[in-house]
């Protein structure tokens, strides 16, 4: 019983050093990266964070790309054709991959957005949800199977949006350093006091007081089960107090509530790669704590 408890001891001593050790930012660099998978290439000032999402009953599956630097997020996506290995008749709803998904996805951004201008196979939507700038190129390449988009969301003016936008190569995969699977987790830019820390106002205190805002959760990755809980049928929620660092980095994770079978470390890898912009007081990023939740349901 002893040997047992002393085990789970040191792996959460090793578990809270490695976090501890873990590096929460980087210097900005922007520099060329490839994604062989897609042939293609792209300036980021970070190795970006990645995740993927399938949406096998449209035929396609999303990869999505995001770096942050200076208070502005950079985010590639590249929009998939990838054919289902099940009926398509299970699915409640089914489309199939081609202009009508481009067009359902024009149709989601003309809600928010304004398409300001059109350069042959790309558009410029834009908008300014809140306190936010946001740039939103799309990517005609349905011949290859595929659309991309550039967006890039922060406060304020954009200064790199239209480089970020010229850098993209979707001809090869070029020269650059291989993303492969991203950063373990969101970094932040190296110099930034991150010692300075406040609580989180609501939106509406934030818009009231002049260089301020809240923070903005701008990614967040979907928790992925592990097969011991699957097998378990371990369902519910993990709720974590994450660590908004002033930098654009994610700093200390604390569990509020956990679950078995390895869905608290999958929710905590999940965490460090959100992608958010720091609250803002009287202009000056500052830290802070929050609250984040990462369901786990078996349908």
């Amino acid at each position: 019983m002893i040997k047992v408890s002393m085990t789970f001891l040191l792996s959460l001593i090793f578990a809270a050093l490695a976090q501890a050790q873990a590096p929460t930012d980087a210097p900005i660099d922007w520099t060329a990266y490839k994604i062989d998978s897609h042939k293609l290439s792209i300036s980021f000032p970070k190795l970006p964070i990645r995740f993927d999402m399938g949406d096998l009953c449209n035929q396609k599956r999303t990869e999505n790309f995001l770096a942050y630097a200076e208070e502005v997020v950079y985010k590639l996506t590249v929009v998939k054709r990838e054919q289902p290995d099940f009926n398509l008749n299970f699915c409640r709803t089914s489309s199939k991959f081609g202009i009508d998904t481009l067009n359902a996805r024009r149709a989601e951004l003309q809600n928010t957005s304004v398409k300001t201008s059109t350069d042959g196979a790309t558009e410029l939507w834009t908008s300014r949800p809140g306190s936010q700038n946001k740039k939103v190129w799309i990517i005609d390449e349905l011949k290859k199977g595929r659309w991309i988009e550039l967006t890039v969301t922060g406060r304020g003016d954009l200064p790199k949006a239209e480089e970020f936008m010229r850098s993209l190569d979707s001809s090869s995969s070029g020269d650059g350093i291989a993303v492969g699977e991203g950063s373990e987790q969101t970094l932040g830019d190296r110099g930034v006091d991150t010692s300075v820390m406040v609580a989180s106002p609501t939106p509406e205190a934030a818009a009231k007081e002049e260089g301020s805002a809240p923070l903005e959760i701008i990614g967040k990755v979907k928790a992925q089960y592990t097969d011991a809980a699957r097998s378990n049928k371990e369902q519910g929620t993990v709720t974590l107090r994450v660590t908004f660092l002033a930098n654009g980095g994610i700093g200390n994770i604390e569990t509020i509530n956990g679950l078995k079978y390895g869905l608290t470390e999958r929710a905590i890898a999940a965490a460090k790669k959100m992608v958010f912009l720091p609250q803002r007081v009287k202009g000056v990023a500052v830290t802070t704590t929050r609250p984040v939740s990462f369901s786990f349901n078996i349908y």
